[in-house]
């Protein structure tokens, strides 16, 4: 396939079904989505880029109703769906449209497993074919119409040339013997569950939070109520009303007087006018409240934490070694299963890595060892 190629519009349900059609017969496609995350409170998936060998194609969802063409092309194993950096996309199209997916090949996972150092699918193209991509459109609203042609180009290439570069990629990890690793991970990744965030976790992962006191931290709690709830009504962001160094420095001088914000980093002229009353509202609420309770796990045990030292020494002495990423040793996840878990046996321990038996092969009698010392 050559660059200089034209995508396929699709913009309608009797459309879709016939392209899905022609699509479902090829064992082979890549994948991509646009989203508009960075400019609405709820984001969407505006855009769906799909190119086979030969064409392709650029799905427009606002202007269709039906979606589930698709859906049977990508639950289908027979058909191999080629990603870069697949687990946002899946979340993305399971959360909008149910989407299951089975068989894929995720170019980032396999690059990451190869040991390569810059795993962006920029760098990727750059390096294996001397492509150059536009990063202009990275941060682009694509929920916006109509779109630029120089936009639909940017979501074409994004696709074009993901199965030469898996190509490339597989045949690569099967001469170091790692695409089984790989593939452990591209069928983890499948899944993948939708987890949407409650306004109390986004709270307590403030960068800067811990350094408050609780009564800073209770107002920082009602700023973050009142922006969540205008972002909510203008459909944005909640970090495009104020921002989270802004809410912090608001919470940590305890502001009572509208005089006093134009001191705060980030509260411009329009930010004052707009928002000083809410916040002076919100700084008078948490003065004399107390912040949510946090969710805590469950785990006060110091073997645990002992075991988990130890798989992390060992995992970032192994990847260091073979020249590899810590994920690729071991997942974060698993890892913590491992620790909490503390599997006495290579049976029990094969139950808790059946999602990834390279690994279980490989380091199996290592792990069993090392946190039953």
């Amino acid at each position: 396939m050559t660059t200089n190629s034209k995508a396929i519009i699709i913009t309608g349900d009797a459309q879709l079904k016939d392209i899905a059609d022609r699509l479902s017969a090829d064992p082979i496609l890549a994948v991509d989505t646009e989203s508009n995350g960075l400019h609405a409170y709820s984001e969407q998936v505006c855009l769906i880029q799909i190119s086979s060998k030969t064409s392709d194609y650029i799905i427009d969802p606002f202007q269709i109703k039906d979606m589930s063409p698709l859906g049977r092309i990508f639950a289908d194993p027979g058909t191999e769906k080629v990603f870069h950096d697949a687990e946002y996309d899946l979340i993305c199209l399971l959360r909008d449209n149910g989407f299951r997916f089975v068989n894929i090949f995720d170019t980032m996972i396999a690059a990451k497993t190869l040991g390569r150092k810059k795993v962006s699918l920029t760098d990727l193209l750059g390096e294996e074919f001397d492509v150059t991509i536009n990063k202009k459109y990275q941060r682009a609203n694509w929920g916006k119409r109509p779109l630029t042609s120089q936009m639909l180009e940017y979501a074409r290439m994004d696709t074009h040339l993901l199965i030469p570069l898996r190509d490339k990629l597989k045949q690569e990890l099967h001469n170091k013997s790692m695409l089984q690793f790989a593939e452990d991970d591209f069928r983890v990744a499948c899944n993948t569950e939708v987890h949407i965030s409650s306004l109390e976790e986004t709270f307590w992962k403030t960068k800067g939070l811990r350094h408050l006191k609780k009564q800073q931290a209770a107002i920082l709690w009602e700023l973050f109520i009142y922006r969540d709830k205008v972002a909510s009504t203008r459909n944005l962001p909640p970090f495009k009303i104020l921002e989270n160094n802004t809410l912090i420095e608001l919470a940590k001088r305890c502001t009572k007087h509208a005089k006093q914000l134009s001191a705060i980093p980030g509260m411009s002229f329009y930010n004052i006018k707009k928002h000083s009353a809410g916040i002076l509202d919100a700084i008078c609420r948490g003065s004399s409240s107390n912040p949510p309770v946090k969710s805590v796990e469950n785990i006060d045990n110091r073997d645990f934490y002992y075991r988990l030292d130890k798989l992390k020494i060992w995992r970032n002495r192994t990847a260091k070694k073979s020249g590899v990423s810590a994920e690729v040793v071991l997942s974060r996840k698993l890892m913590h299963k491992l620790a909490l878990e503390n599997p006495k046996d290579r049976d029990s321990l094969k139950i808790l890595m059946c999602d990834t038996p390279s690994r279980y092969l490989k380091y199996g009698k290592t792990i069993l060892e090392l946190i039953n010392l």
